[in-house]
């Protein structure tokens, strides 16, 4: 698994972060605590490196799972990102990569943790048909697909697909 260092100044403790917005922020992922807006803290902080979106909490509050492209040497493919996101003080906090597509240009989209935390799902494809919903353990150490009917995951509403895998991960958690 690849880790991405990260650095986090002052952020507040993990019974706080529950309270902050995850956001794409330019490149990277962003929280912001609606109580204090002019406070943004960069999480992962990877500039022109890579390129980080959809990020999605926890059920917990303590982990931020997120989409980036980053590789050792440049931009690659889409993968799915976790990193806890207190931290305290100067502390250097590291994203773990937890899985590990290679390179077919496909996009992944619609992140939904699993309602106890262990799991996390998701679209990959290319909207051309080829869309599938997979599943992580959250730690990286094994991912498979769905099939939710044919022509692609696409066809079907995010809501839909994100419902019926949260339901999914709950029976088979």
């Amino acid at each position: 698994m690849l880790v991405v260092a990260c650095v986090l100044l002052g952020l507040a403790p993990a019974a706080q972060a529950a309270n902050e917005i995850a956001y794409q922020c330019d490149l990277d992922v962003c929280l912001m605590d609606p109580a204090n807006p002019s406070a943004v803290t960069n999480l992962s902080d990877n500039g022109a490196t890579s390129y980080d979106k959809t990020p999605i909490w926890s059920p917990d509050g303590t982990k931020v799972a997120f989409v980036s492209d980053f590789t050792k040497s440049g931009h690659g493919e889409w993968n799915v990102f976790v990193m806890q996101a207190a931290g305290i003080g100067d502390e250097i906090n590291l994203a773990t990569q937890i899985t590990t597509f290679k390179p077919e240009a496909k996009a992944i989209e619609d992140l939904a943790w699993s309602p106890d935390g262990n799991r996390i799902a998701f679209t990959r494809g290319n909207n051309a048909g080829d869309d599938k919903v997979w599943v992580v353990n959250a730690d990286g150490t094994t991912t498979f697909p769905l099939e939710i009917g044919g022509g692609g995951a696409k066809r079907h509403p995010p809501q839909l697909v994100a419902g019926f895998v949260a339901g999914l991960l709950q029976l088979a958690g």
